[in-house]
């Protein structure tokens, strides 16, 4: 088979493993009011809904709820095809038919909501207010997502967007989305029965936002602030996330990049160390005092004079942690770490949050020299192999981080950028800050 027929065998591969996880996904977002609960399906992709609420303990289809109230729906919903379905049908039908419910920030609410509908047979308008409150408040915590009842991708989390707690409505508008809008009422009042209609269609154009955050934006919307990265959408992370789920036995589908390098780093260093997880993974190394010049190898040399007078004030310097100041609040002990370096028509700022060049961007050319930008695969982690620095309380460190790197260069050997990529992320995790 030629190299073109592979690729595209590939590629034929992908598009079905999308496809598949499309045809087992929904779409869906939930809105609770204190006697009134809804949630809209959608299929990714196809304009089919599936619409279910609850009114005053009243399903869509009982007789008090007059049909008006559900002819205007079918009118506002004229675009899509519907099919309403009971709370009771929710149950029956939910887990058998659907595999991955997709949503934004619904693996801290909408998919709790969810599991308690579909555990508790009882359900009431009054529980699923006090759940919502409980969700939204203090206590949050006490209920907990269930992959027992649902499996979730949630898109606030796959983003990113879930460190910063970035809410769907500025996440549309950096979509350029068309409609943004607020609750037609507010959360904790009652509404009307022909309040319904409109609540509904507040809550589709939140489905069509998470909706366009997954398959991205059509190439006609054109924007210089939309992100390149929007218009593909968030499937390749997603693919991304199953198949390293796959390659290392883990559950990564549903975890933002900082909690997969996290995941992969505990795993991988419990496998190279045997040591069980439990074991380390709340332990630190705590250091009262740090030398710069335990930590500036003293093979670091410069032929050029003022590196040479900068290094040699580094090496001077010593970090008490514990005398660094609160946030936001000035220290005399930290200004002997603001200094700056001017190094022929360069200048750098040294500060707290690191390190600053103050020129203006510019563009220099030396027919004399030749300039060479050498990339080293994983630097900064290979000094832990080469120096052999590893924390205390990390015993076979080096060993792991060396793992690592080893597994890297394999993967990118063989062509699988996809793994090299992954791998990638507990590489990172190793510098710079607590990885496990």
């Amino acid at each position: 088979m030629e190299i073109k027929q592979i690729l595209e065998l590939v590629n034929l591969i992908k598009r079905k493993k999308v496809s598949n996880f499309l045809s087992k996904s929904l779409i869906h977002d939930i809105e609770i009011l204190p006697n009134f609960f809804s949630d809209i399906f959608k299929i990714p992709g196809q304009n089919k809904l599936f619409i279910t609420f609850l009114y005053e303990d009243l399903d869509w289809n009982d007789s008090r709820i007059h049909p008006d109230i559900i002819e205007e729906i079918k009118n506002g919903f004229k675009d899509y095809e519907i099919k309403f379905f009971t709370i009771d049908e929710i149950r029956k039908r939910f887990i058998k038919t659907w595999f991955y419910s997709i949503g934004y920030n619904n693996y801290h609410y909408d998919d709790i909501i969810i599991k308690e509908i579909l555990r508790d047979k009882s359900i009431t308008n009054d529980k699923l207010y006090s759940i919502s409150q409980s969700l939204i408040g203090d206590n949050k915590n006490k209920l907990k997502y269930d992959e027992t009842y649902i499996k979730t991708i949630d898109l606030m989390r796959v983003s990113g967007c879930d460190r910063i707690y970035k809410p769907l409505k500025q996440t549309a508008a950096n979509l350029k989305h068309d409609l943004i809008q607020d609750l037609p009422r507010k959360y904790n009042e009652t509404i009307e029965p022909y309040e319904i209609p409109e609540i509904l269609l507040y809550e589709l154009n939140d489905v069509l936002i998470t909706e366009k955050l997954l398959l991205g934006i059509p190439e006609t919307q054109t924007s210089l602030t939309i992100p390149k990265s929007a218009y593909r959408g968030l499937l390749p992370a997603i693919e991304f996330r199953f198949s390293m789920g796959e390659k290392f036995g883990m559950d990564l589908y549903n975890n933002n990049k900082s909690q997969i390098g996290e995941k992969l780093a505990r795993i991988l260093y419990s496998r190279t160390s045997g040591r069980d997880i439990e074991e380390f993974k709340d332990t630190q190394t705590k250091r009262t005092q740090i030398k710069y010049s335990d930590v500036i190898f003293d093979n670091i040399k410069f032929k050029t004079p003022e590196l040479n007078v900068f290094i040699n004030k580094l090496r001077k310097l010593e970090y008490n942690p514990e005398l660094k100041p609160e946030k936001g609040k000035k220290s005399p002990y930290m200004e002997q770490f603001y200094f700056s370096l001017k190094i022929f028509d360069l200048v750098i700022e040294f500060k707290q949050g690191g390190l600053h060049a103050t020129h203006e961007f510019q563009t220099t050319f030396d027919n004399d020299k030749r300039k060479v930008d050498i990339d080293g695969t994983s630097y900064y982690p290979f000094l832990y192999t080469k120096y052999h620095i590893e924390p205390e309380h990390l015993k076979g460190f080096v060993e792991f981080v060396n793992y690592l790197i080893e597994l890297r260069v394999k993967f990118k050997s063989e062509g699988d950028k996809v793994s090299s990529n992954g791998i990638k992320i507990p590489i990172n995790r190793c510098f710079g800050i607590n990885i496990i």
